[in-house]
């Protein structure tokens, strides 16, 4: 639906600590059938297809070759576009003149979409539109559905909490019900009109900034003969749901701030996937299901695949050891070993592992957090893994399986100023090696032009694996013995995690011009200000990014420090510096800096880099 939500609700504490849900059943286990088990399975991404402006619906059917999606475009005119079903778009401007389009079906070669306070009869041979139906009175149409035995047409109003249809050329209100106050996708099956509501009421309306699991939605089944409404218990506030479809006999429904895929069979309900955030108004041709990212502006197409169950030790350490999983939260790995370490929401989690029965065991922390012990159902893809808590019968959880998350390392020292060009010569004959090994990815030796006594080393690894052999390479060439005479104090080493990276490192090692300003800022903020600061800092990162001035800004946190943060900053020259600090935002940020940062640990490098 359109709408300002940007909320994960996080499951990884919930799923971690063990508790319970009680609708989520075991998972068939049959290996030997070749055919895909209908009412769970996992899915893998066919194609991916950017370009279009916030996509809400899109329209797929066996019977027809194409696929039409409703781009609401922000403030922007509306438009359909027309895709193939190998991913390719065939008429990205298809049907134009639109405001906000959203839910859209097919009744004999005609293209029904839903546009606010409109509907719109679109030809398929051309794109034109024939005819629109308009009621003033209707909130936000939303997500429209076809009985293709009477012709009926059933179109949502979220806001309005109402189901429309189309009676004597009219728009009229078919059902309004107490129990569905946010009705958003809808879906006809034989004499049933499916709804998902969207979510329950909290005072706050769908613009609320927070979804909790209380105010989560259901799916329901309406007679359309009595329009008797009753909900479907096994999706009792599952999710945010925006879609809902059939898919092999059983209901598939996206939830939308969460990013999640259920299905739905009678008493049981199972967890397929988890993705971005933004999912909206899912469809299926019943081979494969589409899915448009409303804040991605993308369509993906999903080919279902079948879990493999995990049962014994072995396999999982064929299948799942060491490898790490997670989401937009973080990662984590349990080695073979038996150890688990991660990290997510910048909280570390560590703990042990073993097996028992058909079941993996754990016991961790994250953070201060204590998560206890249970035994998980695991189940895998090639590139996913599904925990179930309580054995199979608890909360379940999707992730997807990760690279080795890149290691970013920040390390400060203290020389004696008689031993500045020893320490100096014996770091870049380092830097020159460590630049050529496997796995570096950055690597750059600064001096403070304030004082310089101190420098700074700044490096990223491609992870903990490459990182080991670095460590014993250097360890090999006796670097530190030979800087030891140098250091006034131990060095000290920050592990970094970037608040918000950029697709691709700079892996620049040119020489910087003497016009250009480096620095590095390192500090901490008061209890009570870091999701504040957080919010603030990331929205500066990419505006001050976008600044004709500026070559590099990385706003990070620091980890084992829960309030511990960290900048790096490049910028042309000084008058790019001093235009940055008029910027709007700039002075916002300077406010709260000023408010939250304890500066007593304000630690302010401008740095020259130094090579060869």
């Amino acid at each position: 639906m359109k709408n300002s939500i940007y909320t994960i609700v996080v499951l990884l504490v919930i799923v971690l600590a063990g508790c319970k849900d009680k609708e989520v059943p075991k998972v068939s286990t049959d290996k030997e059938s070749e055919e895909l088990i209908t009412n769970d399975f996992s899915v893998a991404i066919k194609w991916e297809l950017d370009g279009f402006k916030m996509p809400e619906s899109v329209y797929a059917s066996p019977n027809h070759k194409w696929l039409y999606v409703s781009n609401t475009n922000g403030a922007a005119p509306g438009f359909i576009s027309r895709v193939s079903k190998d991913g390719v778009i065939d008429n990205l401007n298809w049907t134009t003149g639109l405001t906000a389009p959203t839910g859209s079906d097919i009744y004999k070669n005609t293209l029904y979409v839903a546009d606010q306070k409109q509907v719109h009869l679109i030809n398929l041979d051309n794109g034109s539109i024939i005819k629109s139906y308009a009621d003033n009175e209707a909130g936000s149409l939303n997500d429209l559905t076809i009985n293709q035995k009477t012709g009926q047409v059933f179109i949502s109003d979220v806001p309005g909490g109402k189901i429309y249809t189309i009676e004597n050329d009219k728009l009229v209100v078919w059902l309004q019900s107490d129990k569905i106050p946010f009705p958003n996708s809808v879906f006809v099956e034989n004499n049933t009109l499916v709804v998902a509501n969207y979510g329950l009421e909290n005072g706050e309306g769908l613009m609320r900034k927070e979804w909790e699991p209380e105010d989560f939605g259901s799916l329901y089944n309406i007679d359309i003969t009595s329009k008797k409404v009753t909900l479907i218990t096994s999706s009792n506030k599952k999710g945010v749901f925006d879609g809902v479809t059939s898919f092999n006999g059983v209901l598939l429904a996206s939830s939308n701030p969460t990013g999640q895929l259920f299905t739905f069979d009678g008493d049981k309900s199972y967890l397929i996937d988890a993705s971005s955030k933004g999912i909206a108004d899912i469809n299926t041709d019943g081979e494969i299901i589409y899915a448009p990212y409303i804040f991605d502006n993308k369509l993906i197409a999903y080919q279902p695949v079948s879990w493999d169950r995990i049962t014994t030790k072995e396999d999982y350490i064929e299948k799942g050891a060491d490898n790490y999983y997670g989401d937009e939260g973080g990662a984590s790995i349990a080695t073979s070993d038996g150890i688990i370490k991660g990290n997510f929401g910048g909280q570390e989690l560590k703990g042990t592992w073993n097996w028992e029965g058909e079941y993996f065991c754990r016991t961790s922390t994250l953070g201060t957090m204590d998560l206890g012990s249970d035994c998980i159902q695991i189940d895998v893809t090639d590139t996913k893994m599904r925990l179930i808590l309580n054995k199979g019968t608890g909360m379940s959880v999707v992730y997807d399986k990760k690279k080795d998350p890149e290691i970013t390392i920040l390390s400060t020292f203290k020389i004696k100023s008689d031993k500045i060009d020893l320490f100096k010569k014996e770091m870049l004959e380092n830097q020159e090696v460590v630049r050529k090994e496997a796995g570096t990815l950055e690597m750059k030796l600064f001096q403070d032009k304030n004082n310089p006594e101190n420098f700074l080393v700044f490096g990223i690894n491609e992870g903990e694996k490459t990182l080991e052999s670095h460590t014993e390479a250097v360890d090999k060439r006796g670097i530190a013995d030979r800087v030891k005479s140098a250091l006034i104090e131990a060095p000290k080493t920050l592990f970094l995690n970037n608040e918000k990276p950029l697709p691709t490192n700079d892996f620049s090692q040119i020489k910087v011009d003497n016009n250009e300003v480096l620095l590095f800022f390192i500090f901490e903020i008061k209890e009570g200000y870091k999701e504040e600061f957080v919010k603030q800092l990331i929205e500066h990162t990419e505006l001050t990014r976008q600044e004709e001035g500026n070559i590099r800004f990385d706003f990070y946190s620091i980890k084992g420090k829960e309030n511990s943060f960290a900048l790096q900053q490049r910028w042309k020259n000084d008058e790019a510096g001093v235009t940055h600090r008029k910027q709007s935002y700039t002075q916002v940020t300077d406010k709260l800096m000023k408010e939250a940062i304890i500066a007593s640990s304000q630690q302010e490098f401008f740095v020259n880099q130094i090579e060869k």
